[in-house]
């Protein structure tokens, strides 16, 4: 029996034979896995006989949402599509297609029996070709068909893109993985209790006086995805593990109050959790859509029912009235800032003291970007009867751009924020307590986290990995990343505003503080993410410098408004955001710009 671990309680590796099946149990979804999977060969059938094939088959390209119908393979009256499929589960459906109409979709194991799974709506004050994603799916038994018809039947109608997010395992592997951890020490102890194995004593012992750590290490497989850093899953092992140290040390000097303290705080700390995460989650559901777009919602005070920062509704505008829109992200909402103090009404109350009166309406919401605001200003921009556009740029907008058509493509129309994940719980309870603008930036970095991960994993066209990439390499580099995103769709946001809206149209670039500045707002918490007053600070302006006499709009810069202003500081200390001087400054020097210019009629 040379090497046998003695049959005794204290043999057993309690701790990580009871950590993982309770981890497992409570975070089980964590490793619930899909994967993408995008139908690309269709056959265009009848809708009275599946069988009856109608023409030759035909290959989807996904397109630009807005782009015409006539770019989708067109479905005739009484026709479908219908697609093979590699015995999927299908957990989810996206479908780009026209907007003009309703799409059914349903699935078949055997081709003949066709189980509709999903309607895909028409989406409101939207044209041309469309992306829209359905709820999460019950995943059925395995598809083998999928099939596209226009609701009503009769109509003609277009599609350019399938997508189905497949289950790629029926059984969940936190059980497999839980069944297993018990099996391998059944094995193990059954082997030594025979005393015919010295490898199983070596384990068995190594196991017991290591416990701690393999159970460290297990809860961490478990509590992590597998793409989450190194460096945050070593630091969790390490956490753990000296936790269990601590308990250890602790068992001989009193079993049962360990035990209980143990208790306690596993249960005290799954409740703190679970309470954490609901709070987190109602707030951002009450303050913001689950979608790509993630826009505001209304909150009986200042957002209006249209989701927008504006303590009126566009039945109060007035067509004799000069309205201008103001687009933009979190600077142009005004992160912080009272109402009154925000940078479009700053504006408005600056012209007013000259004797020049406009309305502004803010348009702006927190990681916004051109591509979302454009898509905002399609839906509603027409309810306030704009005479003026302005879109004011951030330099956040130009990877956020990026990252939200891959997002579209990716996921379609809904995006909602996982709230089961663990760094999502971290991210509430860091937060409580916290000023409310603080809190909706959490979530902003959240949602971002997240895309940027699927995006990255999933997106045919990559991005740059850094927010601040225009400013950390040379133009040359950072040119086409620039044009492919925000300058297309500021090109797409003049054009609707001019033929659609009859209204003018003008870009704001504005500094970030580092940009000119090394003792504005030294303790933001971005501080980290660039270098102040660095070599390509200023590439934005320049690209734009170079490019404002082929761009068909006006371009108006507030580097040199921020440079020369006598206040100071202009930015928060430990925000990013203006302060109420920044805010001022901002405005002064765009409505002044803004009059040099003949922009404002009546103002001169």
């Amino acid at each position: 029996m040379n090497g046998i671990v003695p049959r005794r309680l204290g043999a057993t590796p309690l701790l990580s034979l009871l950590l993982v099946p309770i981890i497992a149990g409570w975070w089980g979804e964590s490793w619930y896995r899909t994967r993408p999977y995008e139908i690309r060969e269709v056959l265009v059938v009848s809708q009275a006989d599946f069988a009856a094939r109608i023409g030759d088959g035909r290959t989807l390209e996904a397109r630009d949402d807005g782009a015409a119908q006539q770019t989708g393979v067109q479905i005739g009256a009484g026709e479908a599509l219908r697609a093979e499929l590699p015995s999927l589960s299908v957990a989810r459906v996206a479908i780009q297609a026209d907007n003009d109409g309703e799409f059914e979709i349903s699935l078949s194991e055997d081709g003949v029996a066709y189980e509709p799974v999903w309607v895909a709506p028409m989406l409101p004050h939207a044209t041309g070709m469309r992306t829209r994603t359905s709820p999460p799916l019950v995943a059925g038994p395995p598809a083998r068909f999928a099939m596209v018809a226009p609701r009503p039947g009769d109509r003609i109608g277009a599609v350019s893109r399938i997508t189905v997010d497949a289950v790629t395992l029926r059984v969940s592997p936190l059980a497999v993985f839980t069944v297993g951890f018990w099996a391998m020490w059944i094995v193990l102890r059954t082997w030594n209790a025979r005393g015919n194995s010295r490898a199983a004593a070596s384990v068995l012992r190594f196991w017991h006086r290591h416990d701690h750590w393999v159970a460290a290490l297990a809860a961490t497989m478990i509590l992590f995805e597998f793409d989450s850093p190194i460096a945050v899953r070593a630091a969790a092992v390490a956490l753990l593990g000296g936790v269990g140290s601590l308990l250890r040390y602790g068992w001989r000097r009193g079993p049962a109050k360990v035990c209980l303290a143990l208790l306690s705080l596993t249960l005290t700390a799954f409740a703190a959790n679970e309470v954490a995460s609901r709070i987190f989650a109602a707030r951002l559901h009450r303050a913001y859509d689950s979608t790509v777009d993630h826009r505001m919602l209304p909150d009986g005070a200042e957002i209006n029912s249209d989701g927008i920062r504006f303590a009126g509704e566009h039945d109060g505008l007035d067509d004799a009235d000069f309205n201008i829109l103001f687009l933009g992200d979190s600077f142009t909402l005004g992160v912080g800032a009272g109402y009154t103090g925000i940078y479009p009404y700053a504006f408005e109350r600056y012209l007013a003291d000259l004797g020049c009166k406009v309305r502004s309406v803010n348009f702006g919401w927190i990681s916004s970007s051109p591509l979302l605001s454009l898509r905002l200003l399609e839906d509603i921009g027409a309810r306030y009867k704009p005479d003026l556009i302005l879109y004011s740029l951030d330099l956040t907008d130009f990877h956020d751009d990026l990252r939200y058509a891959a997002a579209l493509r990716d996921s379609g129309e809904a995006y909602s924020l996982p709230t089961n994940r663990l760094w999502t719980h971290i991210a509430g309870a860091t937060s409580l307590g916290r000023p409310v603008h603080l809190l909706e930036e959490t979530v902003r970095a959240s949602l971002r986290q997240r895309m940027d991960r699927d995006t990255a994993r999933r997106s045919l066209t990559s991005s740059p990995k850094s927010r601040f990439f225009v400013v950390e390499q040379p133009l040359a580099l950072s040119k086409p990343y620039i044009e492919s995103g925000v300058v297309k769709n500021l090109a797409e946001m003049h054009r609707f505003a001019i033929d659609e809206l009859n209204a003018d149209f003008a870009l704001v670039l504005f500094p970030r503080a580092f940009q000119y500045s090394r003792d504005e707002s030294p303790d933001n918490w971005e501080r980290h993410e660039y270098e102040a007053v660095g070599a390509y600070s200023l590439e934005p302006f320049r690209y734009f410098e170079e490019a404002a006499a082929k761009l068909g709009y006006p371009v108006i810069s507030l580097l040199d408004a921020f440079r020369n202003a006598t206040e100071f500081p202009l930015f928060k200390t430990d925000d990013p955001h203006w302060n109420e001087a920044g805010n001022e400054v901002a405005a002064r020097g765009l409505a002044d710009e803004l009059i040099r210019r003949s922009l404002l009629p009546g103002c001169e």
